[in-house]
């Protein structure tokens, strides 16, 4: 069930003291995503690597989602 990306930065600005942050985010498989959505009534009408539409290629990046709630 997806991934957990966990990211801890520190940033330096000048003139301040080094302030540190810390996320975490959960990572989907496109496929996991569509099954999730549509669990909680929604149908997912594109599943996308940019907003123009592309279709997903392997390794790609960045998901897009449009889902409409039934």
């Amino acid at each position: 069930e997806g991934c957990i990306l966990k990211r801890k930065r520190q940033w330096e600005i000048p003139e301040q003291e080094p302030i540190e942050d810390y996320c975490e985010y959960r990572l989907h498989f496109p496929e996991e995503l569509r099954k999730k959505l549509e669990a909680a009534g929604f149908e997912v009408l594109e599943l996308a690597g940019d907003p123009e539409g592309t279709e997903l290629a392997p390794g790609e990046k960045t998901l897009y989602c449009v889902a409409l709630k039934k």
